[in-house]
């Protein structure tokens, strides 16, 4: 079973937009995989770690998870320095993110990547789960650029692909959202909007950097308090609407609603 299942995950089609059947089924693969105790995207982990065994990455996790609210009110975080020290000053996020990004897959984003000389931007891209997965799928032809603040997740991220030549890493300083020089066929940006001070200039810096017919695929979560900035919420609204003026909205993301909606926008062709 498992192996029909692998072969239709590898077959090349088209893909939807929103929610392609062949990440679904990549999901229910995974799943198998883990009641079968595959632990194989924990080696990767390991490796960083000189050798950190699952026990080990159990407790390191179970604290971190118990400090990070903790963390947070040890002191004022409105300025960006103090925003960049709590995520910088414990690898908790590093792996948090490594174990529930172990069963994602980004098919439904490789539609968007037929061009040979195709880019892609992963802004906010912690420890960089689609530029991991899409660089192993695609030629080395196609570039691929990860942003984030300096960070153990971000390290990673960077050890990671350290052999991709056509994979770059860009840290904004502090102070500045705006790191982008290139356009990109397609730019990712989830999990990132209600952690930042600044949502709506840096859509706007996004928009400016996508290439004509460029896909912009993003989320925004509305659950002010701690890490999701309040000042970020209040530019909520604004920043969607944004969204929908200077793009094509595909699959819009309803300011009604508060979850973490999948968003996906077109810069139109003849902007």
């Amino acid at each position: 079973m498992l192996g029909r299942l692998q072969n239709f995950i590898n077959r090349e089609d088209e893909y939807s937009p929103k929610l392609s059947v062949r990440n679904s089924v990549q999901r229910v693969y995974n799943s198998i995989s883990d009641k079968l105790g595959d632990r194989s995207w924990f080696k990767e982990l390991s490796q960083y770690y000189r050798g950190m065994g699952w026990e080990e990455f159990w407790v390191r996790y179970t604290l971190g998870r118990m400090e990070q609210d903790k963390r947070w009110s040890e002191k004022e975080r409105t300025s960006e320095s103090a925003i960049r020290d709590y995520y910088s000053s414990t690898d908790y996020f590093l792996l948090r993110q490594v174990y529930f990004r172990r069963k994602d897959s980004f098919h439904h984003v490789l539609k968007y990547l037929k061009k040979k000389d195709a880019a892609l931007c992963e802004y906010g891209c912690g420890i960089a789960p689609a530029t991991s997965w899409l660089s192993q799928r695609l030629p080395s032809s196609v570039q691929f650029t990860g942003v984030d603040i300096p960070c153990p997740t971000f390290e990673f991220a960077k050890w990671r692909n350290r052999k991709r030549k056509n994979v770059e890493f860009i840290s904004p300083p502090l102070g500045s959202h705006y790191p982008l020089t290139k356009n990109y066929d397609v730019i990712l940006c989830h999990d990132v909007f209600e952690h930042l001070p600044n949502p709506y200039e840096v859509a706007e810096h996004l928009i400016a950097h996508l290439k004509a017919g460029g896909i912009l695929m993003c989320d925004f979560v509305y659950a002010p308090g701690g890490a999701n900035l309040e000042t970020s919420a209040k530019l909520r609204e604004k920043t969607l609407k944004l969204l929908e003026s200077e793009l094509e909205p595909v699959i819009p993301i309803d300011p009604k609603k508060q979850g973490a909606e999948f968003g996906l926008y077109r810069k139109r062709l003849t902007n």
